[in-house]
């Protein structure tokens, strides 16, 4: 054994004694915070943020400030809005560093908010507006409910430990917590042996010795095994 697979060992058992200290439900309930504080943000972000803006008008506020400082020519920007308009929008839009869908999408959306009267840069810049409205609403929802759900477990967990339930909760707690850290791990080995076949984590200083540890050790092998299956699950997922 090596200095790699001790140091695996020790994250391992640290893994398995953090679940021993939190319990099963505890730590179940900081693992399910995550996917339900994701799933409860991607479903209620655009709900609330159109909610709030709604109430104090957000977007046209902030839209009629912000229209001013967009990097676009005047003459774009000072046009009143109309469909065809808002359709020349997309070869300005084309050179942004953002996903095909997210430009489709905010061309789609001024139209669905653009009403006469208004400028074509008002249009854009509610719209931008109003996205970060959204993009802040997706982050406190996120992190509220993972917050909730994880004071929820504690909460239970508290109540178990004084019951004839409270070792059982523990050493189940011990195996998910040494799951969980094997995952981890395994992440961070299939991360590393990449980095290794490309080449690239030679030039670190340490890049070396590290690839001797990592190709001589006992303990990687079964972690990248684990990486190379949940790799393969994913894949057929999705």
């Amino acid at each position: 054994m090596n200095y790699l697979d001790w140091f695996l060992l020790l994250m391992l058992a640290w893994g398995a004694w953090q679940g021993y200290r939190r319990g099963v439900v505890n730590l179940a309930a900081g693992l399910l915070g995550y996917v339900v504080g994701i799933l409860v943000a991607l479903n209620s972000a655009g709900p609330l943020a159109a909610l709030v803006d709604g109430r104090w008008h957000l977007a046209e506020r902030g839209g009629r400030w912000l229209a001013a400082y967009l990097p676009f020519p005047r003459w774009v920007l000072g046009q009143d809005f109309s469909v065809q308009a808002v359709r020349q929008m997309d070869s300005l839009v084309e050179g942004w560093p953002v996903p095909a869908a997210w430009k489709a999408g905010l061309v789609n959306s001024m139209i669905g908010y653009g009403e006469p009267g208004m400028t074509l840069g008002e249009v854009l810049a509610g719209q931008l507006v109003f996205g970060a409205m959204k993009l802040l609403a997706l982050i406190l929802l996120f992190y509220a409910t993972l917050w909730l759900v994880r004071r929820s477990g504690y909460l239970l967990s508290r109540g178990l430990a004084f019951t004839p339930f409270g070792l059982p909760s523990r050493l189940l707690g011990s195996a998910l917590g040494l799951a969980c850290q094997a995952v981890y791990l395994s992440l961070f080995m299939g991360i590393l042996e990449w980095g290794l076949e490309r080449g690239w984590l030679y030039r670190l200083p340490l890049g070396t010795p590290l690839a001797r540890q990592l190709y001589g050790s006992q303990v990687a092998p079964s972690l990248l095994g684990m990486f190379y299956w949940l790799e393969g699950l994913v894949h057929n997922l999705f």
